[in-house]
């Protein structure tokens, strides 16, 4: 089944010597993209991979946690972070508890409660990702983020993309387009096609919105 982690970077930050299997396995079957790297290669890891989450696993070192995570906040505030730390370090990581996007668990840690940690990190931040691992998009925000850029949208832009998404299983009709976007005024067809192609152009894909001759639009899932 696919989930919006089909489509997610994970870089999992261990400490040296430090047994990562129980905690990764699950993920490694399910993420694209999954990185395991130590502190001291992290940033350096972090910058190749731009990725979505970072894991840390803490043992002992919580310093090093609140500088890497406010390393990487100074470059991508959409960056979001799980931190699996031994229960011995909870009254050290209160420091983390006011940051956005980060959400800590202390061991023992099941397979489950990271799901849950997981989903509530993702559902919080309101984004939805599509169908190219590069491309971020929030509605609430009408933009687009991609390749580390945030790129705005028109209402029209906007709201198309949002409908279009929300019925990502199927084809979305003209008249319904029509209906949504343009409300009471009449849509008139070539700047439906105009709005779609300036979507594309956007995000350097031109794939991502297909047209379907006659029918209308769909979001393309890979």
């Amino acid at each position: 089944m696919t989930t919006k982690l089909n489509f997610m970077k994970i870089l999992y930050i261990i400490e040296e010597g430090v047994i990562h299997d129980t905690h990764l396995t699950p993920f490694e079957s399910i993420c694209e993209h999954i990185h395991v790297t130590t502190f001291q290669d992290a940033w350096q890891h972090y910058l190749e991979m731009k990725p979505h989450i970072v894991m840390i696993y803490l043992d002992a070192n919580h310093h090093f946690c609140e500088e890497i995570i406010n390393k990487i906040k100074r470059v991508d505030l959409n960056c979001m972070f799980l931190i699996l730390a031994e229960e011995n370090l909870r009254a050290s990581m209160n420091k983390l508890a006011h940051l956005q996007n980060v959400k800590t668990l202390f061991g023992p840690v099941t397979r489950e409660a990271i799901d849950l940690a997981l989903e509530d990190l993702m559902n919080s931040t309101n984004k939805i990702y599509l169908t190219d691992d590069k491309i971020l998009y929030e509605p609430h925000n009408s933009s687009l983020i991609y390749n580390n850029q945030r790129i705005k949208l028109t209402v029209k832009e906007n709201k198309l993309l949002a409908y279009l998404f929300k019925n990502n299983n199927r084809i979305v009709s003209y008249d319904e387009i029509e209906n949504y976007v343009w409300g009471d005024t009449q849509m008139n067809r070539n700047t439906l096609t105009s709005i779609v192609s300036n979507i594309r152009k956007k995000v350097n894909n031109t794939s991502l919105i297909k047209n379907y001759s006659n029918q209308g639009y769909k979001i393309i899932n890979k």
